[in-house]
């Protein structure tokens, strides 16, 4: 039997050698390349510090300054840039985090109805664990609710009598001022004329038209702030014009007969006092309204003196205007006349107020022969009858005595 022999084809086989791993390219090649001749804990100690480099913030804030509680229509949101992933959370500062208070997973936050005044921080974490993080803070400005105390700050120029005076406030609900740190107050007169203004005119006071200057009540830019204790910074000025006051009205003479009573010289105007909200900038209702006084009084003869009185605290001046004469009388109202080389005389006295003022003496209408010492008051007797009037001045206050001569 005849075989055709046919070449037979076989499938190589290639025998398994070492397996290599793919090549590693970019960073990954250099870590490698850095383990390698470095050794593990260097690299180790690099990918920690690359993990700290992961940047968070800065954490932005829509509001830096809010009234609590918040106002409607505001918002308190806090931001970082864009493409950063962050964990929100909400730090205690002056101000404890009210148990109310919350932040959501976008940074918007909810005040408590009853959180306090105060800074609080808003915090952006870096969810990675880097331990990257940033944090703004808000300033919570609660209004206050009323005044706790005033206080006497120092006097006034010289050219007016009064003082300057201090308010410190408790905060609305009765807690301490200290929440209405950063917060603004200012003042309304609502019942002199013009009360939209910084001048008002009063035409019937005791002593006169007086111009009550105040700061403009409906400006954000005027007015007191409050400090850390809730006191306002700055002061209150209770004046008046010294020149204004003038005490001839009150004092009864022969020059004013009908003299207007001291015990009622004095005028009270109301000063409402508002808080500003913020950020709407909108003046709340008055959360107090303290009287400021101005009046001329004479507790003891001849020491006059002028008051002010801002919020139930006084201030008192020694009253130094022109001075007022009363109560001119003769030693001896009726007098024999003088003889030959035997002349009688009679003391002139009047009082001045205040007191030690210089009185001025003369006679006034027929003399009848006597004579006057302007300083002293001495009236020496002529030698004829009749009534002489003699009187007693300081500047245009007059008062007058009459003596009677008899034969």
């Amino acid at each position: 039997m005849a075989f055709d022999l046919q070449p037979v084809h076989r499938t190589p086989v290639h025998r398994a050698g070492p397996r290599k791993s793919p090549a590693l390219v970019g960073p990954a090649a250099n870590i490698l390349a850095l383990q390698r001749t470095a050794g593990n804990r260097a690299v180790s100690g690099i990918l920690a510090v690359q993990r700290q480099s992961v940047t968070v913030g800065p954490v932005g804030v829509n509001n830096r300054r809010i009234s609590v509680p918040m106002p409607v229509g505001v918002t308190l949101q806090g931001t970082v840039p864009s493409r950063q992933t962050v964990t929100w959370s909400l730090v205690a500062g002056t101000a404890a985090i009210d148990s109310g208070t919350t932040i959501d997973t976008t940074g918007r936050v909810t005040l408590g109805a009853t959180q306090q005044g105060g800074i609080i921080g808003i915090r952006a974490d870096d969810p990675g664990g880097s331990g990257a993080a940033d944090t703004a803070e808000v300033l919570l400005i609660m209004a206050p609710g009323s005044i706790a105390s005033t206080s006497e700050t120092g006097g006034a120029e010289a050219h007016s009598y009064g003082a300057n005076f201090r308010h410190t406030f408790a905060a609305q609900g009765g807690g301490s001022g200290a929440g209405c740190r950063g917060g603004l107050v200012n003042e309304f007169f609502p019942a002199v004329p013009d009360p939209i203004n910084t001048r008002h005119r009063m035409p019937d006071t005791p002593f006169g038209p007086f111009i009550l200057k105040t700061n403009h009540p409906s400006r954000v830019t005027e007015g007191w702030g409050i400090d850390s204790s809730g006191e306002m910074i700055g002061h209150d000025e209770v004046t008046i014009g010294r020149a204004t006051i003038n005490i001839r009205p009150f004092v009864a003479n022969t020059s004013n007969p009908a003299p207007a009573d001291i015990q009622s010289a004095s005028f009270s105007v109301t000063q409402d006092l508002r808080s500003l909200e913020v950020p709407t900038n909108a003046w709340r209702d008055a959360f107090a309204s303290p009287e400021h006084v101005r009046g001329l009084r004479e507790t003891s003869p001849g020491a006059p003196e002028f008051f002010v009185n801002a919020n139930g605290v006084e201030h008192t001046d020694p009253y130094t205007g022109v001075a007022a004469v009363r109560n001119a009388q003769a030693a001896t109202p009726t007098v024999a006349v003088s003889t030959p080389g035997a002349p009688n005389t009679v003391a002139i006295t009047a009082e001045s107020t205040p007191t030690g003022a210089p009185i001025r003496y003369r006679i006034v209408g027929a003399a009848l022969g006597c004579r006057i010492d302007a300083t002293t008051g001495e009236l020496t007797i002529g030698t004829r009858t009749g009534t002489v009037r003699v009187r007693a001045t300081i500047g245009k206050s007059f008062d007058e005595v009459a003596v009677t001569i008899t034969s």
